[in-house]
């Protein structure tokens, strides 16, 4: 078979002629292979940087506002399942404390303030019904402060029991003032700043001059202050 290349004639097998033709196609057709295979890794390579990028969750914010919280320790004992010292966070209740240590036994006097407001190193001494039996109006709650001193019977009303003690408007702490009913924390600070600015108390309705305490707080409080 004859070839006519650039113009000169070859003389060639036929079969050579196949598989020269053969061997070309193979040629091209791996290295097409090979380009789009490459272009494939190409692509597939390619990451769009925006992709892996994750939008804040907050987790920064949550950790600080919990750095921010203040934990203080309790200590409850009497008529509950699992007396000892306990942790809480600041502004928690007695409720929390209570369930803390497991509940009430069955012996317990229950005729308590959920709702009110602990405070650092105090301790809560919860009575029994036998310990009460007789009394007019029994509070199933004793509070110890941190110096041994009795702070309230706790009920939120008159007490004929030596244990009793109102608290002081003169001389309590934010912290102190803040585990009365309806005196949150910037109340308590409030009255702490007004008493720096102006003096002691009087008489304890001079509270009332207080920016957020008026009639209706105050008659919650009435029975828990007193001035010294």
């Amino acid at each position: 078979m004859k070839i006519n290349i650039v113009g000169k004639k070859i003389q060639m097998r036929k079969k050579t002629v196949i598989f020269l033709t053969a061997a070309l196609i193979l040629f091209f057709s791996a290295i097409g292979y090979i380009m789009s295979v490459s272009t494939t890794f190409q692509i597939e390579d390619f990451e769009d940087p925006l992709e892996n990028e994750t939008e804040p969750d907050g987790s920064d914010n949550v950790q600080e506002e919990t750095a921010l919280k203040k934990t203080i320790k309790v200590y409850v004992t009497g008529c509950v399942k699992n007396p000892g010292i306990y942790e809480l966070e600041e502004g928690q209740i007695i409720y929390d404390a209570i369930v803390l240590a497991g509940g009430f036994t069955e012996d317990a006097n229950k005729n308590i303030n959920l709702v009110f407001k602990l405070y650092e190193n105090v301790t809560l001494r919860i009575k029994s019904i036998h310990e009460t039996d007789g009394e007019s109006m029994p509070s199933g709650l004793e509070i110890i402060d941190g110096d041994g001193g009795v702070i309230a019977g706790q009920d939120g009303h008159e007490s004929s029991e030596e244990s009793y003690k109102r608290i002081n408007i003169n001389t309590a702490n934010a912290n102190q003032l803040a585990t009365l009913p309806g005196i949150g924390p910037s109340t308590a600070n409030a009255i702490v700043e007004y008493r720096r600015k102006n003096g002691p108390f009087q008489k304890i309705e001079d509270i009332m001059n207080v920016p957020g305490i008026k009639e209706n707080k105050f008659s919650q409080i009435r029975n828990l202050i007193t001035v010294e």
